[in-house]
Protein backbone atom coordinates (compact mmCIF):
# COMPACT_ATOMS: atom_id res chain seq x y z
CA UNK A 1 0.00 0.00 0.00
CA UNK A 2 1.30 3.53 -0.75
CA UNK A 3 -0.15 6.62 -0.43
CA UNK A 4 0.44 9.81 -1.03
CA UNK A 5 -1.48 13.17 0.53
CA UNK A 6 -0.43 17.12 0.29
CA UNK A 7 1.35 18.62 2.80
CA UNK A 8 -2.57 20.59 3.82
CA UNK A 9 -4.59 17.79 2.74
CA UNK A 10 -6.33 19.53 -0.51
CA UNK A 11 -5.66 16.33 -2.57
CA UNK A 12 -4.54 12.39 -2.15
CA UNK A 13 -4.34 9.31 -3.61
CA UNK A 14 -3.33 5.73 -2.29
CA UNK A 15 -2.18 2.13 -4.36
CA UNK A 16 -2.96 -0.68 -2.95
CA UNK A 17 -1.71 -4.05 -4.36
CA UNK A 18 -2.51 -7.60 -3.68
CA UNK A 19 -1.13 -10.94 -4.58
CA UNK A 20 -2.14 -14.44 -4.04
CA UNK A 21 0.66 -16.59 -4.09
CA UNK A 22 -0.92 -19.87 -5.03
CA UNK A 23 -2.67 -18.50 -7.84
CA UNK A 24 -2.03 -17.67 -10.96
CA UNK A 25 -4.25 -15.02 -11.36
CA UNK A 26 -2.94 -11.34 -12.01
CA UNK A 27 -2.52 -9.51 -9.35
CA UNK A 28 -5.78 -6.98 -7.48
CA UNK A 29 -3.91 -3.46 -8.15
CA UNK A 30 -6.72 -0.61 -7.00
CA UNK A 31 -6.48 3.34 -6.73
CA UNK A 32 -8.01 5.51 -4.86
CA UNK A 33 -7.84 9.49 -5.45
CA UNK A 34 -9.48 12.73 -3.73
CA UNK A 35 -9.69 16.50 -4.16
CA UNK A 36 -11.03 18.10 -1.06
CA UNK A 37 -13.59 20.79 -2.93
CA UNK A 38 -14.17 22.89 0.56
CA UNK A 39 -13.55 21.85 4.01
CA UNK A 40 -16.69 20.17 3.99
CA UNK A 41 -16.70 18.87 0.99
CA UNK A 42 -14.62 15.80 -0.92
CA UNK A 43 -14.53 14.49 -4.30
CA UNK A 44 -13.35 10.55 -4.60
CA UNK A 45 -12.59 8.51 -7.62
CA UNK A 46 -11.72 4.88 -6.49
CA UNK A 47 -10.80 2.15 -9.22
CA UNK A 48 -11.17 -1.28 -7.90
CA UNK A 49 -9.28 -4.22 -9.29
CA UNK A 50 -8.09 -2.11 -12.59
CA UNK A 51 -6.33 -5.20 -14.45
CA UNK A 52 -9.80 -7.16 -14.24
CA UNK A 53 -11.82 -3.84 -15.29
CA UNK A 54 -10.22 -3.01 -18.02
CA UNK A 55 -9.41 -6.57 -19.23
CA UNK A 56 -13.04 -7.01 -19.17
CA UNK A 57 -12.25 -10.47 -17.58
CA UNK A 58 -13.76 -12.33 -14.15
CA UNK A 59 -11.95 -13.39 -11.83
CA UNK A 60 -11.66 -16.66 -10.71
CA UNK A 61 -11.56 -18.09 -6.70
CA UNK A 62 -11.18 -21.43 -5.07
CA UNK A 63 -10.92 -23.19 -9.12
CA UNK A 64 -14.17 -22.71 -10.36
CA UNK A 65 -16.26 -19.80 -8.58
CA UNK A 66 -16.31 -16.11 -10.29
CA UNK A 67 -15.87 -13.02 -8.49
CA UNK A 68 -17.23 -9.52 -9.20
CA UNK A 69 -14.79 -7.87 -11.95
CA UNK A 70 -13.72 -4.52 -11.29
CA UNK A 71 -15.25 -1.39 -10.56
CA UNK A 72 -15.16 1.98 -10.44
CA UNK A 73 -16.84 4.80 -8.53
CA UNK A 74 -17.17 8.72 -8.19
CA UNK A 75 -18.11 10.20 -4.81
CA UNK A 76 -19.09 13.51 -3.04
CA UNK A 77 -18.26 12.99 0.74
CA UNK A 78 -20.07 15.95 3.00
CA UNK A 79 -17.70 16.31 6.31
CA UNK A 80 -19.18 17.36 9.28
Amino acid sequence: NLALQSQKGLWGASLDTTYVLDSSDKPVISLEGYVQASSAVRIVLSVNDMLKLLGAEERLYAGQYVSNRGNASLAVKFLF
